[in-house]
């Protein structure tokens, strides 16, 4: 009996120290930082036109991702996609870290009708788009015009 009960203490103690254990996966939707925890923000706004008749494109796909602008590190820490409504106008609006990211922009026809175009943009949280007041980067003519496919 007193085996039986000396292994027991030993399997809950076993299982205490595996179960104490984490590790952290991060990818590009559970970013390193913590969104509730950053007073950052990024404001992307933009419209996406035929380039060719100037009509608003509704139903693009625009893929917004941030990188740390060291350029030492590939992962990215923000990531995004929104589509234009029937206006043509996206909007992304996100939380971010406080250090200088490069910003990639992808529109995307997923209907393949158009070509992909893609913007950079350098978020540095100074300068005339850094909102003091709400500590926001705002972007408000990020535009896109795509051509058809041949």
């Amino acid at each position: 009996m007193k085996r039986t009960l000396i292994h027991i203490f030993i399997l809950l103690l076993s299982a205490t120290a595996v179960l104490s254990c984490s590790a952290e996966i991060h990818d590009a939707f559970n970013p390193p930082f913590d969104y509730e925890e950053s007073p950052m923000s990024i404001l992307i706004t933009g419209i996406v036109t035929d380039n060719d008749s100037g009509e608003p494109l509704e139903g693009i796909s625009i893929k917004f991702k941030a990188f740390p602008k060291s350029g030492t590190e590939s992962t990215s820490v923000v990531s995004d996609r929104v589509y234009t409504d029937n206006r043509g106008i996206f909007t992304i609006q996100t939380a971010a870290p406080e250090y200088s990211l490069s910003c990639i922009l992808i529109a995307e026809d997923e209907n393949s009708v158009y070509d992909s175009r893609s913007k950079e943009i350098i978020v540095t949280w100074s300068g005339p788009s850094f909102d003091n007041n709400t500590n926001t980067f705002v972007v408000n003519d990020c535009n896109f015009s795509l051509t058809k496919k041949q």
